[in-house]
């Protein structure tokens, strides 16, 4: 089989259960994709996970609910 430059491995998609904490602002660990901190504050949330050793966590909020909206007029 040829080789092919430039191509990367893709990874398999994140599975989370973010259902406890909704409403809320999730830290996770790049490497791990593991939650490591939550709050209902951005702040609070990225420092807990910096005390706990993540360095960069990446910062996502969670909606209160899976509801979509979509008009059409």
């Amino acid at each position: 089989m040829p080789r092919t430059k430039g191509r990367r491995k893709t990874k398999a998609p994140i599975c989370l259960n973010l259902d406890p904490y909704r409403g809320e602002w999730v830290a996770l660990d790049p490497k791990t994709n593991r939650v490591v901190s939550h709050n209902v504050s951005l702040k609070l949330t990225e420092r807990a996970a910096v005390h706990r050793g993540v360095r960069r966590p990446l910062m996502m909020p969670v909606p209160e609910s899976d509801a979509y909206f979509v008009g059409i007029n």
